[in-house]
């Protein structure tokens, strides 16, 4: 199981590439000491694993940039695929 003393997690998402299970989740720095604030300093973490219960965290996926950005609320979407890799975005998707 993957924990983060430190940080905030939530928001988890897996995607298997065939030889590899892959982690992502939104975290935070608890240092932010207001958990509500998590929201607006998220960073989209990444760990993997082969067995879906010990997890190596590798380096992030997306970070946030500075303010004023697109990204500056955490939110998003992740779109499936046959292919291996897996392929993310933190803007929710246009109106259609």
């Amino acid at each position: 199981m993957l924990g983060l003393a430190d940080s905030w997690v939530w928001d988890f998402w897996t995607s298997d590439d065939g030889r590899s299970y892959h982690l992502f989740f939104l975290y935070a720095s608890k240092a932010l000491h207001d958990p509500e604030a998590r929201h607006y300093r998220a960073s989209i973490g990444h760990a993997v694993s082969t067995d879906l219960v010990s997890w190596r965290r590798i380096e992030d996926t997306l970070v946030r940039s500075d303010a004023p950005a697109f990204d500056d609320l955490a939110t998003g979407r992740v779109r499936s695929s046959s292919t291996p890799t897996a392929r993310g975005s933190c803007s929710t998707p246009a109106p259609r």
